[in-house]
């Protein structure tokens, strides 16, 4: 029996190439591993689950365009990251993978394929009790069904709390605010905003702080190069038991 996800995580980010797979592949990892210190692949399977375990983790990321030849098949990069995570089929974390580097939404239009807003609710589907981490594609408002179907929509459509990634440059105070507003008014509950510097340090930067005291109380966490923060970690190990 499989379900809409009634526990989890809707990532988005503020745009594309953010860091969003990044940042959502190593809190899987952190969760099948509470150990796993964020700092990318080890190379080993998940351990074997005990009678008694908590349920697994599931990942899904409906749509994916930008897919490239491996000998795995076609595939985006976000996909096989994902599923490097959970140990998942590939089909069926991304059941919609089109080769050209172009939006999703257009991508499937000009393959002929139907990927409406209630096809992508549906590939959001896992079996029942499934902790579930949703990864949307580009920004919060960026086009992702072949309908005109938002981000926005399908997060608004699971329900799930929101985890917003944010790319540590000049300008991502701006885009922060004006995507947390886009939050609130699809009446979503927001589990946090991620920092994310990227493959190189930021250094000498006041954004953190800055971004701090316009967030408030809102959870901040900030992801140095390569490495996940730790309180991040310790927070959805929280959230998942």
């Amino acid at each position: 029996m499989t379900e809409l996800p009634k526990r989890g995580l809707f990532v988005t980010g503020t745009d594309t190439d953010v860091g969003k797979t990044w940042v959502s592949q190593n809190l899987l990892k952190s969760l099948k591993n509470p150990a796993f210190s964020g700092t990318g692949s080890t190379g080993k399977k998940p351990a074997a689950e005990k009678v008694g375990d908590p349920p697994p983790v599931s990942a899904r990321k409906p749509v994916a365009s930008g897919a490239q030849r491996t000998r795995r098949g076609l595939w985006a990069p976000d996909t096989l990251a994902l599923a490097d995570a959970t140990g998942e089929p590939l089909q069926r974390i991304t059941p919609y993978t089109f080769e050209p580097p172009i939006s999703p939404a257009e991508a499937a239009r000009q393959a002929g394929c139907d990927t409406s807003l209630e096809k992508l609710i549906d590939a959001c589907r896992v079996p029942e009790r499934r902790w579930t981490l949703v990864e949307g594609a580009g920004g919060f408002y960026s086009p992702l069904g072949s309908d005109g179907s938002l981000n926005a929509d399908l997060a608004e459509a699971l329900g799930l709390p929101v985890l917003l990634v944010v790319a540590h440059r000049l300008g991502c105070i701006n885009h922060t605010l004006l995507t947390l507003e886009a939050i609130e008014r699809r009446g979503l509950k927001l589990a946090g905003v991620v920092l994310n510097d990227g493959p190189l340090p930021v250094e000498n930067s006041p954004t953190p702080q800055e971004l701090k005291r316009y967030l408030k109380e809102k959870p901040l966490w900030h992801c140095g190069p390569q490495r996940l923060d730790p309180a991040l970690s310790a927070w959805i190990t929280a959230v998942y038991s």
